[in-house]
């Protein structure tokens, strides 16, 4: 079988969203006109694609008001913004005093999950370029671990089967087929690559079988969205984990392009620095320290006595101590001095690594959208900026741009 290469624009790239707090439509739009649209410029695009965020709250409005919606749709053609892909990771307000695990709230056992993602399925293919046929929004995988147990995986498997089907007579109507992408993390029902690929094989595609629902159908609706800081904390290797995804047939449908933090925690005044630059009472940072025999330990929430414990615990103190930290830092930046004394590396490399499969698979297009939403961390602080949000964004935009140019992905 032959595949003719597939290749972006630069105009398919996309940042997401849901760095900008904004949990009403017209929150939405106004972030469009005073932030995507000044990236877009500052980059020099004669327009650029979504990656947009959009609440519970704002998928209502949008439903409910033709007229919103209407509004909503000149907001994008004005802007100059591509409507291709969705975020539908964040059910509630991202950006309230303490998000942690209600993230994963409501799960997908619950209506209310398959409700959502079924509206902003309706808007997308609402808003989808002519030229586009296919859209992909970004869901979580399933729930947060502890929270989670066999009568709720399968409540959310007939949800999943439940929204293929709604997503099938969307595309009859409408013409335009909306995948959902589901997206591994740290501590949760779907954390390393096997996980997914179990759930899809030996759970998901089973029970549609008895269902009479193709596997076919299952797979056109349902894929992944790959996040590379997340796989890069779990210490998987990239190229074998977008293998066993691709070989399981499950479609890529999109890419959240995002740098994690590695350090050193035998580097005296490591664990302290860490505290000091990246605890954070808002968003969840979950921590896998390699050991030396290759164990990960798991710390659930960045904290100073977690990190004190795995020093103690490390008893070969000549060896290296890698901490991996879920906290999404801006891409471009391969190390990150903290101090004079002290430097922390980031897991850009599993960036570098994704595109390169991509250009040896070249059948596959995914969506692709840089994910840093703690941006605004780093600008009100003024550290790993120039205390620019828009110079922020862009950068790393051009940073993705350069890569994809070095390997022949761009147009």
């Amino acid at each position: 079988m032959s595949f003719t290469q597939a290749s972006w624009r630069a105009s398919d790239l996309a940042y997401c969203s849901n760095v900008h707090p904004g949990e009403t439509a017209a929150q939405v739009q106004t972030n469009i006109e005073n932030y995507i649209s000044q990236v877009r410029e500052q980059l020099g695009w004669p327009v650029i694609s979504s990656g947009l965020w959009l609440s519970a709250k704002a998928a209502d409005e949008l439903i409910i008001n033709p007229q919103k919606l209407a509004e909503f749709k000149r907001t994008l053609a004005e802007q100059q913004l591509q409507l291709t892909s969705l975020n539908g990771f964040p059910f509630g307000d991202f950006h309230q005093a303490v998000v942690k695990q209600s993230v994963y709230q409501p799960t997908w056992a619950s209506e209310q999950r398959l409700d959502y993602t079924y509206k902003l399925a309706c808007i997308l293919a609402e808003c989808l370029p002519e030229t586009e046929q296919v859209g992909a929004i970004s869901t979580l995988p399933l729930a947060y671990k502890a929270e989670w147990n066999d009568g709720l995986n399968y409540l959310a498997m007939q949800n999943l089967l439940r929204l293929v089907c709604m997503l099938q007579k969307l595309e009859q109507q409408t013409g335009k087929c909306i995948q959902i992408g589901l997206e591994m993390e740290p501590d949760c029902v779907f954390e390393k690559t096997s996980d997914l690929v179990e759930f899809f094989t030996e759970q998901l595609l089973p029970l549609a079988k008895l269902q009479n629902i193709a596997a076919e159908t299952v797979l056109r609706y349902l894929g992944c969205c790959y996040d590379t800081c997340h796989q890069a904390v779990l210490f998987e290797d990239i190229q074998s984990s977008l293998t066993q995804i691709t070989q399981a047939g499950i479609q890529l449908v999109k890419v959240q392009v995002s740098n994690a933090i590695s350090a050193d925690l035998s580097v005296e005044g490591m664990a302290e620095k860490l505290i000091s630059v990246f605890a954070d009472k808002k968003f969840l940072h979950q921590c896998k320290v390699k050991q030396a025999d290759g164990e990960l330990s798991v710390i659930d929430d960045l904290s100073l006595a977690a990190l004190k414990q795995a020093q103690a615990d490390h008893l070969n103190t000549a060896a290296k101590l890698e901490c991996r930290i879920h906290y999404h830092v801006p891409i471009h930046l391969q190390t990150i001095a903290l101090s004079e004394t002290i430097e922390i590396a980031t897991t850009q490399q599993a960036i570098i690594a994704t595109l390169n499969f991509l250009q040896t698979h070249p059948q596959l297009k995914p969506k692709l959208e840089v994910e840093t939403y703690t941006w605004l961390n780093f600008v009100e602080d003024n550290t790993l900026s120039s205390g620019d949000l828009i110079v922020g964004l862009t950068q790393e935009l051009e940073f993705l741009q350069q890569q994809m140019q070095r390997l022949g992905l761009l147009k």
